[in-house]
């Protein structure tokens, strides 16, 4: 798999392995371990960067990790890390709620049987499972989510994507948990999260 790299400030386009990719986040992470960094915030792309931005988290402290948070959780357990927040669109975090941790939609989706899967568990009524179930985005079902009051489902989907960053390291390295939706708007901020953005 091939992506590309703009290098320097002449805009070169070069292209770059996904192992080169993967060993330029793994040493990142390595960086800010070196200057002590406690907490890492993982964005999944630049989505999640702006939105930190705006909540005014230091860009010391971020790495954009694309669709590789696996590969990034395996490697925050290696170097000793303990507790990272993870910021994520809900098409991201709908994935890892499902235990789906290399986010690209050619290895894996899943996103509307997970969202329908966890609106059936609050009682919603078939036809908007139905309605979901066929919704062509998550922004799509976001508007469904919002028009029949199943804004709970956000928790839900936050609590589980946390829960399954906390197995992916065999409960070594504690997720908080950052979910936005369009505009920048916060959907859930779990404990953890919501305490290192008070530390702040």
């Amino acid at each position: 798999m091939k992506g590309h790299s703009i290098l320097g400030s002449i805009g070169i386009v070069q292209p770059m392995s996904e192992e080169a990719l993967k060993e330029s986040l793994r040493l990142e992470l390595n960086v800010l371990r070196e200057r002590g960094v406690k907490t890492p915030v993982f964005a999944f792309g630049n989505y999640g960067l702006h939105f930190l931005r705006q909540h005014r988290v230091a860009e010391s402290g971020m790495i954009k990790i694309g669709n590789y948070l696996g590969f990034m959780l395996d490697r925050a357990a290696e170097q000793g890390f303990r507790r990272l927040i993870v910021a994520g669109h809900l098409g991201k975090m709908v994935k890892v709620a499902g235990g789906i941790f290399q986010t690209h939609s050619r290895f894996a989706d899943g996103r509307m049987e997970i969202v329908t899967a966890h609106a059936a568990l609050l009682g919603a009524a078939a036809g908007d499972l139905e309605r979901l179930f066929h919704a062509k985005t998550t922004v799509a079902a976001m508007e469904i989510i919002e028009e029949t009051r199943l804004t709970e489902i956000y928790r839900r989907l936050g609590e589980a994507a946390a829960a399954r960053c906390l197995g992916f390291t065999n409960g070594e390295v504690e997720c908080g948990i950052v979910l936005f939706g369009e505009g920048d708007r916060p959907l859930y901020v779990d404990p953890i999260a919501e305490n290192f953005l008070k530390e702040l």
